[in-house]
């Protein structure tokens, strides 16, 4: 089954997100990362569809959600923005999956929320800034085309970026990502606000208030070959959590569901199932 495209006010905002339907079962709520959107979790989604009542949400600013009017990107925006979605779509004790800054988003709204989160699972999404990842988010913020001339130019840079994505996945990132215009060639659907704002503001909110109040099951994963999540990151937040294990995935960098998506969809089920 296909999901629903559905949509709904927060904040002032049109947002979209992707219905897989199956609703008498508990939700899975999904976040893209960064400059990314709800269709990223497409093929995640079609095998969890049986087992959940799938949600993948286009946030403020990406995919066909509408833009924030004076560039309110940051960290507690989008926090803001979940609260009330979930609120105004009574969903209770759901599992929540964040990639990168969906992950960072879930931080936030599970530590602000005790006890309303089932599990949570936070996708190499950094806590904090540092030198290294720093550098990584701008390379990578420098490296986005603000124009396509053509598909496969934006296909073939979002491979250079993460070599061991498969191209049909690359392909299919590319495709829900951008609009054609009349001249043939592409937009990326997010609001370049946000690359300006990667750009020259390296550092992120400190989210490390946040993770200490998560009571939840929660999981921290990261790729092995990650520019932006380094291992003992990683180690540090699993170790702060009072129910936190960390798995780490072979054969990935950033973007683990589509770098290695059989390893990262086997690490999930392990941890929904325990």
């Amino acid at each position: 089954m296909k999901p629903e495209d559905k949509f709904v006010t927060v904040n002032g905002l049109k947002l979209h997100y992707l219905d897989w339907g199956n609703t008498k079962e508990q939700t899975m709520l999904l976040l893209h990362g960064f400059i990314a959107h709800a269709h990223s979790w497409d093929g995640f989604a079609a095998k969890m569809q049986d087992k959940y009542h799938v949600i993948a949400l286009d946030q403020r600013g990406h995919g066909d959600s509408e833009w924030s009017k004076d560039g309110a990107y940051a960290s507690e925006d989008f926090g803001d923005d979940l609260a009330i979605f979930v609120d105004t779509l009574g969903i209770e004790k759901p599992v929540v999956i964040g990639h990168s800054m969906g992950g960072r988003n879930v931080i936030i709204y599970a530590g602000r929320n005790p006890g309303k989160v089932d599990k949570l699972v936070a996708v190499d999404s950094r806590l904090r800034s540092d030198p290294i990842n720093a550098m990584a988010i701008q390379l990578m913020a420098q490296s986005i085309l603000s124009h396509l001339k053509s598909m496969d130019e934006g296909i073939e840079a979002l491979i250079k970026f993460s070599p061991s994505i498969p191209r049909e996945l690359a392909e299919d990132l590319v495709l829900h990502g951008v609009r054609k215009l009349p001249d043939g060639g592409y937009l990326p659907k997010f609001d370049l606000t946000m690359k300006d704002q990667a750009v020259s503001k390296l550092l992120v909110s400190d989210l490390w208030p946040y993770l200490k109040k998560i009571t939840c099951p929660t999981l921290i994963m990261r790729g092995v070959n990650s520019p932006i999540m380094p291992k003992d990151l990683a180690e540090q937040m699993t170790e702060a959590l009072p129910n936190g294990q960390l798995v780490e995935i072979e054969n990935a960098g950033h973007l683990v569901p589509q770098e290695n998506h059989v390893a990262f969809e086997n690490a999930i089920m392990r941890f929904l199932e325990n």
